[in-house]
């Protein structure tokens, strides 16, 4: 019994390590994939969200050098809260958690073929037209759900009122 139990704690460590992938290769993934490219997508999302409210707000001339400032503002806060130094680290650690050793490498393989390449390239695109496209089904949904959650709020009051 004792043996088994030697064993056990001898094998484990082997195993719980295989299950995740060193650091240094996802971080070769990582530099591979351009995922620091990422960074940019967000940055033109919100320059498109900034120049949305300015559609929206039907700004007066004289009032366009506020706007400006604002959004000088909104870009600043967004570059030091979303930078790719703070983000990588933990981009590594996500993909070392969910991937082991074999993925790591195999993908690798992969990005480092034409396919993989063309990929690499095509992939901001087709993810901010994702974005955008998931963006109006909710903008779609959005006054159903509020009138919905206005119902919820109404029906709630009336229980908490006891008129039911």
């Amino acid at each position: 019994m004792k043996i088994r139990l030697l064993i056990c704690l001898f094998f484990i460590p082997l195993f719980a390590h295989s299950a995740q992938a060193p650091r240094e290769k996802v971080q070769e993934l990582v530099n591979l994939m351009n995922m620091d490219s990422v960074m940019d997508i967000l940055d033109d999302q919100m320059e498109n969200m900034t120049n949305t409210i300015a559609k929206q707000a039907n700004l007066q001339p004289d009032e366009r050098a506020l706007f400006e400032e604002y959004q000088a503002g909104i870009q600043q806060i967004a570059k030091e809260a979303l930078n790719w130094g703070s983000l990588e680290p933990q981009i590594v650690d996500l993909y070392a958690e969910h991937f082991n050793d074999k993925e790591i490498d195999d993908m690798i393989a992969f990005y480092q073929t034409e396919t993989g390449q063309s990929v690499i390239r095509k992939m901001p695109a087709i993810t901010q037209a994702s974005m955008q496209m998931s963006m109006q089904m909710v903008q779609r949904a959005a006054p159903r759900l509020q009138a919905y959650s206005q119902e919820f709020a109404k029906k709630l009051q009336a229980k908490r009122n006891g008129t039911q």
